[in-house]
């Protein structure tokens, strides 16, 4: 019985790594006592999903989504369209990026690359070392890193 439970846990894991953009965390109120919510970049996939966030930059493949201090990042071939918050478009800069295989983006500047080993990279006053094992792409200055 226990061997199935662990294989059915499993399975789902795999589903679920397969699977496209990882949603956000669920918040349903930052701030009860703001009369308009937060104002969002829509982004629509070609799925018909509509993600609500703050696009922040790119790089080669993909868009990097911030929302409360969270960053996703989503390919850009699973993008529809961006309705942007403000009338133009903004300038979206590159900077670097490491994206894990859980979804979770890191998004700042890589200090150091150890091949098949770690890569570092500052995100504010905080410094982030991910295993290359966790690491499913990484960008410096919106190109490929090799990182294996």
């Amino acid at each position: 019985m226990r061997s199935k439970i662990v294989l059915l846990v499993g399975v789902l894991g795999i589903f679920v790594a397969m699977s496209g953009f990882r949603p956000f965390l669920q918040v349903t109120n930052v701030c009860p006592t703001c009369k308009t919510g937060p104002r969002f970049d829509t982004v629509m996939l070609t799925t018909g999903a509509k993600v609500l966030s703050d696009v922040v930059a790119q790089n080669d493949d993909y868009y990097v989504l911030k929302r409360f201090g969270e960053f996703r990042m989503v390919k850009k071939t699973d993008v529809s369209s961006v309705e942007w918050k403000s009338k133009t478009p903004p300038t979206l800069a590159t900077g670097d990026q490491v994206l894990l295989h859980s979804g979770i983006a890191f998004h700042g500047t890589i200090s150091t690359v150890e091949k098949g080993r770690f890569i570092t990279i500052q995100s504010g006053k905080f410094a982030h070392t991910v295993w290359s094992s966790l690491i499913l792409a990484a960008y410096r200055g919106g190109k490929p890193v090799v990182f294996k």
